[in-house]
């Protein structure tokens, strides 16, 4: 059967066979035999994460795609992955073209994101993300995470950083990553044996194992920092990029904004700063859901660049 390879306690998922396949050997030609040269150096290793390897692959007809070949079959992660976005697609998340499994390896294909990640535009020197725009990209996240948060079951990201959030070529944010996504009924609130994530964005709950929507919303507030400031959340001589901003931040938030930004708005950037502030509470209680995060981002940016469509 050409599920058994999703077994391990898994139920063979039908939705599959609605996911358009491609043949592993197509891939490995589209990729170059999943040439693990970097991007940057000419080669199309775009890059990796704890579950699998990104390459640039190159369809017959000249089209890009990101293709993720799994290091191990990881079963769970990768029909997580397929089931979500396959289930509920949305403007700001990663868009799915289709998938490979057979006995060699799990590969999932997407729409090639020409900007990369919102990380290394971050650290960009050489193309540097004016302000309104920044605006812009938090707004489409916050909207990705609350569309994913009002499905039921509740789904939840667990994974949210700057490197899983994608930018198109028109900087349209698309948040990517589903392996760690976890379904929830209720207020949202469930527990996990196994703590995943990303150490520096994980919410203090989440080490003891709780998983909620206001975890994700932790995360967010971190990557909302990270966007004003343009500092990455830990660096070793920095140190903590939130303890930064509780040490050095008062009424004036102007110091601590990213200069490349071009002249912000600092009433703007103020009430943005507010919003991450909350997020990042260390107690989940005291942390607004992604509605009210996302509605108030939403009228934020419909001050400087009109609606979002």
């Amino acid at each position: 059967m050409l599920f058994t390879i999703f077994v391990l306690g898994e139920v063979a998922d039908p939705l599959l066979n609605e996911t358009p396949r491609f043949g592993y050997d197509y891939l490995e030609r589209a990729t170059g035999n999943f040439c693990n040269v970097p991007l940057s150096e000419g080669g199309n290793k775009v890059g990796e994460g704890a579950f699998g390897v990104v390459y640039r692959g190159t369809l017959p007809n000249g089209t890009f795609v990101a293709v993720k070949r799994l290091k191990e079959p990881f079963p769970k992660q990768f029909l997580a992955e397929v089931r979500t976005l396959q289930r509920y697609p949305h403007q700001n998340l990663l868009p799915l073209i289709g998938i490979a499994c057979d006995t060699t390896a799990n590969c999932i294909v997407y729409e090639f994101m020409e900007l990369g990640c919102l990380q290394s535009c971050l650290a960009n020197e050489n193309c540097p993300m004016y302000w309104k725009r920044r605006i812009t990209i938090l707004t489409e996240v916050a909207a990705a995470l609350h569309f994913l948060h009002t499905r039921t079951p509740c789904l939840i990201h667990r994974d949210v950083k700057s490197a899983n959030v994608l930018l198109d070529k028109n900087w349209t944010a698309k948040l990517g990553d589903f392996g760690l996504i976890k379904e929830s009924s209720g207020d949202g609130t469930t527990r996990t044996e196994v703590v995943v994530g990303t150490n520096i964005y994980m919410a203090p709950e989440a080490y003891l194992g709780i998983v909620s929507p206001r975890m994700d919303a932790y995360s967010f507030g971190v990557v909302i920092m990270e966007v004003l400031t343009g500092r990455p959340p830990f660096t070793a001589v920095g140190g903590d990029l939130l303890t930064y901003l509780k040490e050095c931040h008062s009424d004036d938030i102007t110091p601590v904004l990213d200069s490349s930004a071009g002249v912000w708005d600092t009433g703007l950037a103020q009430k943005i700063y507010e919003i991450g502030a909350t997020c990042t509470r260390l107690e989940r209680a005291q942390r607004p859901t992604m509605e009210p995060v996302y509605e108030k981002l939403q009228n934020l940016n419909d001050i400087c660049n009109g609606p979002v469509s």
